[in-house]
């Protein structure tokens, strides 16, 4: 399961802010913000805990974080997958034995009735 990371363990706004490279008009029109509110937040170091969330992510940080959340997930679907193969494998084998079995014994039957029949029973 994916979880966003605690704020506690967020780096500071500078350095999100640094990382992400945009001026901070650029920050507010992506926020919905104004360039003042944007101002205060660098001035005062800190800004709400949803706003450093959606910062977070546009930083290498989150995309690296987002990066490795997906790759690991699809590792885990691939080896459900390839647990669920193994376990259904023996017995679609089995089945397809048995069908075939089955064919053949219709076949011969079709050709002993067949040779029944010119043989005038």
């Amino acid at each position: 399961m994916f979880k966003a990371p605690v704020p506690a363990k967020l780096p500071h706004l500078h350095s999100i802010l640094d990382n992400i490279g945009l001026p901070d008009h650029q920050v507010a029109r992506f926020l919905g913000v104004t360039r003042k509110t944007v101002h205060r937040w660098r001035k005062n170091g800190q800004a709400p805990r949803p706003v450093m969330r959606a910062l977070f992510w546009e930083t290498t940080w989150g995309q690296s974080a987002a990066d490795c959340n997906a790759i690991n997930q699809a590792r885990m679907n691939y080896m459900h997958a390839k647990v669920l193969e193994r376990q259904i494998k023996p017995r679609y084998s089995a089945s397809n034995a048995r069908l075939a079995l089955m064919c053949s014994l219709a076949q011969s039957a079709r050709k002993v009735s067949k040779r029944q029949i010119g043989d005038g029973l």
